[in-house]
């Protein structure tokens, strides 16, 4: 599939990566604005000029959107005069023409769209489009969690479109939209999504039958539709008071395979072809409300994931599907934003944003082998 790409992890890193053994180096940014987000509070790129890499995130102070070079920890840019807070931030590039874009929504659910440069420090930022979203009850939150520039071939062109999904509340009912990305046009809703209390959307092709499907992971359902021809393909979780954060869709062997975090404390992966799970890791035994985000595929051997209750990043072997290490997060409240990155001085790196308004990086180390427990 053609499609427009975000902070994709490559075969290369996922063949040589060394162990997930981290250690704490440096706060990068004390000021990030975290306080309504999920999954996507800041983000991270790399510069295909000059492979520094940058990040993007809100400034809780002032409301400026601010690029700071990861390497050099420099301000380089800042998009300001915005009138309110964010919810989400997350950077796109178009693989074949290599453009930039960034997206940001703000708490009044308005969406911007910029497209930019890296020339001249980030000179050029142009805002290519607003759209204003509805909102049914004007007393009640309708936080749109989740968005995805999508790249998607109808009648063998390819069109640029902009999928928008919300966490309605109360007697709300929002379906995911999709948006003509060239002027902000509604094109569609896709059916069955109007009751889904949506927190993460993940794109998927389907190589087996040439469809584009749209997964979403959110309360009480995990569930995946058909964006062109609004059927279901699968439910392939329905649970009341379970809740899916975080997760990615990886091929192996010609299968793609689905790995989700959920609010019980478990790791699920799913056969997409077959629609069956293939198997499940427990994270903790107790399946009170356990917050997991960020859920990574580091290498082929290892997946991490941010335990929120017990402020942790933890190592799972996926070989052997049980935890073998953790490592303390340094965060003084809730982390639900982890990157990765490839950095020039430290090498294969997390970046974690939590609620304390701190982003910290974390370096993997070569020389330090992960401890082992017992089962």
């Amino acid at each position: 599939m053609n499609n427009i790409n975000s902070n994709n992890i490559s075969e290369e890193q996922l063949s040589n990566s060394p162990p997930p053994y981290f250690t704490f180096i440096e706060n990068i940014y004390t000021k990030c604005d975290s306080d309504y987000g999920l999954n996507e509070s800041f983000d991270i790129f790399k510069s295909e000029l000059n492979g520094n890499n940058y990040l993007i995130v809100a400034n809780k102070n002032n409301n400026n959107i601010d690029i700071i070079n990861i390497e050099s920890n420099k301000l380089i840019k800042s998009i300001k005069n915005n009138p309110s807070k964010f919810i989400y931030i997350k950077y796109f590039q178009k693989i074949e023409t290599k453009k930039n874009y960034l997206i940001t929504i703000n708490i009044k659910n308005t969406i911007n769209i910029y497209e930019f440069s890296e020339e001249n420090n980030f000179e050029k930022i142009n805002l290519l489009l607003t759209i204003i979203t509805k909102k049914e009850f004007n007393n009640t939150f309708n936080f749109i969690n989740s968005t995805l520039i999508f790249n998607i071939k109808i009648n063998s062109k390819l069109f640029d479109i902009l999928l928008v999904s919300s966490r309605a509340r109360y007697m709300e009912e929002y379906p995911t939209l999709i948006y003509n990305i060239k002027n902000g046009q509604e094109l569609k809703e896709i059916s069955h999504t109007k009751k889904n209390m949506t927190r993460f959307m993940i794109p998927w092709y389907n190589k087996n039958d040439d469809n584009y499907y749209l997964i979403e992971l959110c309360e009480e359902l995990l569930i995946v539709i058909n964006i062109l021809y609004n059927n279901i393909y699968a439910k392939l979780d329905e649970e009341k008071f379970k809740s899916f954060n975080t997760g990615f869709v990886h091929e192996l062997n010609d299968i793609d395979f689905l790995f989700v975090a959920d609010s019980c404390g478990q790791i699920q992966v799913f056969n997409l072809f077959s629609k069956e799970i293939c198997f499940k890791i427990d994270v903790r035994k107790n399946k009170s409300n356990i917050r997991l985000y960020g859920l990574i595929l580091w290498n082929y051997n290892y997946l991490i994931v941010n335990d929120d209750n017990n402020k942790s990043i933890i190592v799972i072997d996926l070989k052997n599907k049980y935890i073998i290490g953790s490592t303390y997060n340094e965060h003084n409240d809730s982390v639900r934003c982890i990157k990765r990155i490839r950095h020039k001085k430290y090498g294969e790196c997390l970046i974690t944003g939590g609620d304390d308004h701190f982003i910290k990086l974390f370096k993997s180390n070569n020389d330090i082998s992960i401890p082992i427990f017992q089962k």
